[in-house]
């Protein structure tokens, strides 16, 4: 009896000191997810909108940027898309446990494109990009947690 209470402790012990780590790589899951899943759907003009979604860790983005590749009538999506994902996925490999991820869009008219205002999309984007976190962290638990 004693053994094997000695050898559940050691492994809550063991789980408990990569926790901080596991639930890491799951925000980070998630936050990429949901990365993906914005740049896939802004619609694109001249790429700015796109190229504003900033991944930050520790600290909100504080400036506005300017198109990762300035075009117009979406001519310039895939390289903006691709740049911008790059540089998300860049950041997020340096997220630590207990740090936060910030992902946010600073472009003026963000809101306004969620709400419906192109032809590309209808709108709710932003909603959208969240039910792919859930999903996104949901799968990532029942993967990292086997």
């Amino acid at each position: 009896m004693a053994g094997d209470l000695r050898s559940l402790a050691k492994s809550m012990r063991k789980r408990a000191s990569g926790l901080e780590t596991l639930a890491s790589d799951i925000a980070v899951a998630g936050a990429d997810a949901m990365l993906e899943e914005l740049v896939a759907v802004t619609p694109v003009d001249e790429s700015t909108a796109l190229s504003n979604w900033q991944v930050n860790l520790g600290n909100a983005a504080a400036d506005e940027l300017p198109a990762a590749v300035l075009g117009s009538k979406g001519s310039t999506r895939g390289a903006s898309a691709d740049k911008t994902l790059a540089e998300g996925r860049a950041e997020l490999q340096y997220k630590k446990p207990g740090q936060p991820i910030f992902l946010s869009n600073l472009t003026p008219y963000i809101g306004d494109l969620d709400s419906g205002s192109s032809r590309q999309f209808a709108g709710g984007f932003i909603p959208r990009a969240l039910i792919v976190f859930r999903l996104a962290v949901q799968d990532a638990k029942k993967r990292l947690l086997r």
